[in-house]
């Protein structure tokens, strides 16, 4: 869109439009002359319901800038209905999103809170738990990729134990640390109608999984789970795999990246063997011998829908690659499929190739 489009918006938003409920602008590199004024506009509003302003480069270097920041906290405190507000990918900074978070706190409406992607930092911990827990409604969290830390996450997690309806809750790639297990179990173990959890790239360790693995098996609604980029070993394996069977319309599931090994992937597949809803599933770089090729190609040949599938770099070798690519020829749903670096030698070419002529997008 580009600043002066954005500001040819804002000459028509000036007049009249005092009860907008929803407003959205997203990947538009509008510049911070148009958000700062976008978002004086907004603040003679009163009925907006919904605020996204995500992927916008609203300063040289993606910076929202304190000015567009004290703004957006404006019209926050004329909205106090708000129950959507997304500010994902937008490089806030800690300082303004505290001044933002100050503002919500007046807010006890929200039921969606996007700031992934913001490179925010611990010291704004607990001022996003503040707004947490006036918001004991909220459905949908999302603070990825925020650098949050361990003392971050236990500062929100403490306050989302106050909540009963998260439905998706998304902390994947915060530096996390293994000192904050027992709050976020604690928090899964009061928000049973769970539907999405992602908690990847977190350098947990496998007591720390396995706490909230236990955690999460009173759980039966979930569609999404990413535990992936853990080091995660085969021991919590056991305790996964009770929490897929008791989450029989799994969609997605993401383990990659961890060391499951032989033994731990055996565990995993047996655990999903009930399941007939995958659509996405990443075992991938995990150690997996040829041992489990048995009860993987089993959970492929039951989920004939799958669109991605990958399970490269393992140690599958020749007789396993065979095992899962005959499993794979049920299914012609497949997008993205992939099985490298698996010492996998000519004789299984043609299963592999069978795979491929009955899965053309591939």
């Amino acid at each position: 869109m580009g600043t002066d489009n954005a500001l040819k918006i804002v000459k028509a938003l000036q007049s009249n439009n005092t009860s907008l409920k929803e407003f959205t602008i997203a990947s538009n590199n509008i510049g911070s002359e148009a958000a700062n004024k976008i978002a004086v506009i907004l603040a003679h509003n009163t009925e907006l319901q919904k605020l996204k302003m995500t992927q916008n480069e609203l300063e040289e270097g993606n910076n929202i800038g304190s000015k567009a920041a004290g703004d957006i906290a404006a019209v926050l405190s004329r909205n106090t209905k708000l129950q959507k507000f997304n500010m994902a990918n937008n490089n806030l900074e800690t300082n303004s999103v505290i001044e933002i978070a100050r503002t919500l706190q007046h807010i006890s409406s929200l039921i969606e809170l996007n700031i992934s992607s913001n490179n925010i930092g611990s010291k704004a911990a607990d001022d996003i738990a503040a707004v947490i827990s006036h918001n004991t409604k909220l459905q949908r969290l999302d603070i990825a990729e925020n650098n949050l830390e361990t003392y971050g996450i236990i500062r929100i997690a403490k306050h989302l134990k106050k909540t009963s309806c998260l439905q998706q809750f998304n902390s994947s790639s915060n530096n996390i640390g293994s000192n904050s297990a027992n709050d976020i179990a604690a928090v899964l173990s009061c928000n049973t109608k769970l539907q999405q959890f992602n908690i990847k790239g977190n350098d947990l360790q496998t007591s720390d999984i396995i706490k909230i693995a236990i955690a999460l098996q009173n759980t039966s609604s979930l569609l999404e789970l990413n535990v992936s980029s853990n080091n995660i070993s085969c021991d919590a394996a056991e305790d996964i795999a009770t929490v897929l069977s008791h989450n029989t319309k799994l969609q997605k599931f993401y383990i990659d990246g961890n060391a499951l090994q032989t033994s731990g992937a055996i565990k995993i597949a047996q655990g999903l063997q009930n399941t007939l809803y995958l659509k996405e599933f990443d075992i991938s770089s995990n150690k997996i011998g040829s041992e489990a090729a048995d009860a993987i190609a089993c959970v492929l040949s039951h989920n004939t829908k799958l669109q991605k599938f990958f399970i490269d770099i393992n140690r599958l070798q020749t007789s396993g690659a065979i095992k899962v690519a005959k499993a794979l020829q049920n299914t012609s749903s497949l997008k993205e499929f992939t099985i490298s670096s698996n010492n996998i030698g000519s004789d299984a070419a043609e299963d592999i190739a069978a795979v491929l002529s009955h899965n053309t997008e591939v």
